[in-house]
């Protein structure tokens, strides 16, 4: 499924609405410097088990590699991602 994922720098999320208009989004905060927390991810339980989460996770990270900035995994499922995707590794503030 290719999803067609949009960030809104004004709402700090990344955001995918599927066909019915229901919202599915990665939320952030901007901490000190180059670095970007990731603190939650929400999908409507109608639309769980698509890898929606995944592929804004996904994108959200290639994001932040794309424009320098380091990633605080605080969503739990950010965190897990991470881990389950050592490619990323490289993103989190030593």
């Amino acid at each position: 499924m290719a999803l067609d994922v949009q960030h809104n720098p004004d709402q700090k999320k990344f955001i995918v609405y599927s066909d019915d208009g229901a919202e599915s989004h990665l939320k952030y905060e901007k901490r000190k410097g180059n670095t970007l927390d990731y603190v939650s991810t929400y999908v409507p339980v109608s639309q769980r088990g698509q890898g929606i989460a995944s592929g804004i996770v996904k994108e959200a990270l290639d994001y932040a590699r794309q424009n320098d900035f380091y990633v605080i995994p605080s969503c739990p499922f950010v965190s897990d991602y991470m881990d389950r995707h050592p490619e990323y590794a490289d993103l989190k503030p030593s």
